[in-house]
């Protein structure tokens, strides 16, 4: 995909795939119509739903054939682990409406945990969205997605609410609302390891 090292082959996850350290991204090259990071971000979810994932140099089709027959050609990412149950893969199906990004204490709680995403822990809200669409979840701290989920809250109620406790939204709504901005049963983890 016009990078040197294509025709090498790793191996890739999450604890050694840094889009940031590495610098991919930007809108790709003629040769498609995405950029790396693109590529790692739908190798991200294809691994969490349980698929193993082949990245390699677009500029040599044979490679595809080479990689189905399990020869060591690109970047191969393993799938998890503990995929996610088939019932919740649709979410990541969805075309993700903007980010809410969030602070380490809402990282651990949603990550480790397994909990719902509360209000308080958001720390920023990227993008124009209406309740019921898909979010990014992003880490504060370092800035990559690890998580995808159905928000209960549009972009503009979010604003509003965000860093606060549920029993503060009347007051900044004008309306009860529901405690959770992503409920746990409606969030995909991309990290399942």
């Amino acid at each position: 995909v016009g990078h040197d090292d294509a025709n090498s082959y790793k191996e890739g996850n999450k604890d050694n795939v840094d889009i940031k350290a590495v610098g991919i991204g930007g809108s790709g090259s003629g040769w498609g119509t995405g950029g790396m990071e693109t590529k790692v971000t739908a190798a991200t979810i294809a691994t969490a739903a349980g698929v193993k994932v082949v990245v390699c140099n677009a500029r040599e089709p044979e490679r595809v054939a080479d990689a189905v027959r399990g020869a060591e050609v690109g970047t191969l990412f393993l799938a998890q682990p503990r995929p996610l149950r088939q019932s919740k893969r649709w979410i990541l199906s969805i075309p993700p409406a903007g980010t809410v990004v969030i602070d380490g204490g809402a990282v651990s709680a949603v990550r480790e945990k397994r909990k719902s995403l509360f209000a308080a822990g958001i720390v920023r809200i990227d993008g124009h969205f209406g309740s019921q669409q898909a979010v990014r979840i992003v880490g504060n701290e370092d800035g990559v997605e690890f998580a995808r989920g159905l928000t209960n809250f549009s972009s503009e109620d979010l604003q509003k609410v965000k860093g606060c406790a549920s029993v503060d939204f009347f007051e900044q709504l004008g309306y009860h609302a529901g405690s959770e901005v992503v409920h746990r049963d409606q969030l995909c983890l991309l990290d399942t390891q």
